[in-house]
């Protein structure tokens, strides 16, 4: 989430603003900022999504 939440400041963009593109309160997306609310993947997609960015996902093999 940090990486997330440095791009939201660094586009100058307030809780308000990410809150409003992702239709979640201000209150809730605090919390998920400060990670003390359960976020799925489709939340933390969204919120990157609202600041321009983009989630990947790497799978790779566990090494023995």
């Amino acid at each position: 989430m940090a990486s997330i939440v440095c791009l939201r400041l660094l586009h100058s963009m307030s809780l308000a603003d990410i809150a409003a593109r992702m239709g979640v309160s201000e209150a809730w997306l605090a919390r998920l900022e400060a990670n003390q609310a359960a976020a799925r993947m489709s939340d933390v997609r969204l919120y990157a999504l609202s600041v321009g960015a983009l989630v990947r996902y790497d799978i790779v093999k566990e090494e023995a």
